[in-house]
């Protein structure tokens, strides 16, 4: 038998919704163990759990132990298959009729998966992507949640913003009534992780600055997701991408900047004395202008507001 972890954690969906832990000791194409369901309305519910694992499709079959008072609870019946980054996800039922889906991820200190999946955890691959001007509404940073959380069975995304000078950061859930009032933001980061196999953990960052740059970054251990997940964001930012405003960003001033100094270091008619601090004062004057280029063609504006066109 291809040996199944012995701690797995996770979450069921479907009539009930909770988060789940299981401690199971393989044996010979079997197993047996603990499953523990803390249920999001009815608390917590205890299953003595048995079933077969064969590498890659697992059964399982439970029986309560114990239930908060007063409550109800069937015996259990799972399938489920293993997927190509470790977790187990599949189907649940009782007898009392409820049922839905659920996703376990291995807790092990060294979960035997390799063997199941092909993936070893010999190294992590990160791709990163740079965006270029961008200009985003309220709807175009929901659908960025919803594509940054594709793909992570547990997690919640994270959004931090610059607001007085602090930067604070919040569940994206939490965030939604609060759109309105923040108006208009220059800095943005979406972050979400979650257990990945072999104890390790993925994640998908994107930073939007408008001083800055703006990008986006994923790592894991499997390099195909990790390359595929990179430029699926990268296409969808890109879709809201100002052409113009993205080559002044690239170029800006510096060109130009530098045949200005460099006409004015060699001008005839000033002696050196004084040609010095003239380029002395050009080169403030370039500052300024930098300074308001940067302000009026930001590299990322987020209005927190529904797209009009």
């Amino acid at each position: 038998m291809t040996g199944i972890g012995r701690l797995w954690a996770g979450k069921i969906y479907g009539t009930n919704t909770g988060n789940l832990f299981a401690e199971l000791e393989p044996s010979d194409g079997a197993f047996n163990g603990t499953l523990r369901l803390l249920d999001d309305r009815f608390g917590v519910a205890i299953y003595s759990v048995t079933g077969t694992f064969d590498g890659v499709s697992i059964t399982i079959q439970g029986t309560p132990s114990q239930s908060a008072e007063g409550q109800e609870l069937g015996v259990l019946n799972a399938t489920g298959s293993l997927g190509p980054e470790g977790q187990i996800r599949g189907q649940w039922s009782t007898t009392i009729g409820t049922g839905g889906t659920y996703v376990l991820l291995p807790h092990d200190a060294a979960t035997p998966t390799e063997a199941a999946t092909g993936l070893t955890a010999e190294q992590l691959h990160t791709a990163s992507r740079n965006i270029g001007a961008l200009r985003l509404y309220a709807d175009d940073i929901q659908e960025l949640i919803d594509l940054v959380s594709r793909d992570f069975a547990q997690g919640r995304v994270v959004l931090t913003y610059r607001e007085r000078g602090h930067e604070v950061s919040r569940y994206a859930s939490d965030m939604q009534t609060d759109l309105g009032r923040l108006g208009e933001l220059r800095y943005l980061k979406l972050y979400i992780q979650c257990p990945d196999a072999h104890g390790i953990n993925k994640f998908a960052l994107i930073e939007l600055n408008a001083a800055g740059i703006n990008e986006v970054r994923v790592q894991g251990i499997q390099e195909s997701w990790v390359v595929g997940k990179a430029e699926t964001i990268a296409a969808a930012l890109k879709r809201s991408q100002k052409t113009l405003s993205t080559t002044f960003r690239t170029f800006g001033l510096n060109i130009n900047g530098l045949l200005a100094i460099g006409t004015l270091v060699f001008l005839p008619e000033l002696s050196l004395t004084r040609r010095v601090p003239f380029v002395f004062a050009m080169a403030l004057i370039g500052w300024g202008i930098l300074q308001v280029h940067t302000r009026f063609i930001p590299n990322v504006i987020v209005y927190l507001i529904e797209n009009a066109n």
